[in-house]
């Protein structure tokens, strides 16, 4: 499994780099002030059942302004464990003529499958499972060199379906890997820290 993973990876890398020069339905390429080829390794904690874990999620560019994205979420305690997968597409381009410098606008919508086991001492034992979408727009922003800072506002259809505003900070410690760390302020709160390998 590991070697046809490592495969597929090796043809799609080439065929996206080659793809990242082409515009969205076919409209002129836009820039980018980030790089949309990256993994994220993050520690989290969720507020709701008070719940500690990890995030992996990766992004790799199709088009000039087009990603397809991807992340798993696994929070866990003694009486339960939450797990989501996510997949979607997300859109970027730099902002032109504003007065935000280096920022570029993020379009981004995802399909979720979220699953939720408690154990409960003296009732039955709870598993839920969910499919819906998650949705929002975000903005990101190079304050100064190696540091930046960005803004999301995204609502989803599973689990705690409040909408959720998402700020945080990235520092690069080399060109390609950056310390990170941000708050999901909704119905479940969630803290997240780690790095951002990009390639």
């Amino acid at each position: 499994m590991k070697k046809t993973l490592l495969a597929v990876c090796a043809l799609l890398l080439p065929l996206s780099a080659a793809a990242e020069e082409k515009g969205v339905f076919g409209l002129p390429a836009q820039e980018n002030t980030f790089d949309y080829r990256f993994l994220d390794i993050k520690l989290l904690h969720m507020d709701r059942n008070n719940l500690n874990g990890f995030r992996m999620a990766g992004s790799l560019p199709v088009m000039q302004n087009l990603s397809v994205i991807s992340s798993f979420t696994g929070g866990y305690r003694s009486y339960a464990n939450q797990q989501s997968l996510t997949a979607g597409v997300a859109y970027h381009q730099k902002l032109q003529g504003t007065v935000l410098p280096a920022t570029d606008f993020v379009l981004h919508a995802e399909l979720e499958v979220e699953r939720l086991e408690l154990e409960r001492r003296f009732a039955r034992d709870e598993t839920d499972t969910d499919v819906g979408l998650v949705a929002g727009a975000g903005l990101r922003n190079r304050l100064i060199d190696d540091v930046e800072v960005f803004a999301d506002f995204s609502v989803r259809t599973t689990g705690a379906t409040d909408p959720f505003v998402t700020i945080g900070g990235r520092f690069s410690l080399l060109p390609d890997l950056h310390v990170q760390a941000s708050l999901e302020v909704g119905d479940n709160d969630v803290f997240l820290t780690g790095v951002r390998l990009t390639f």
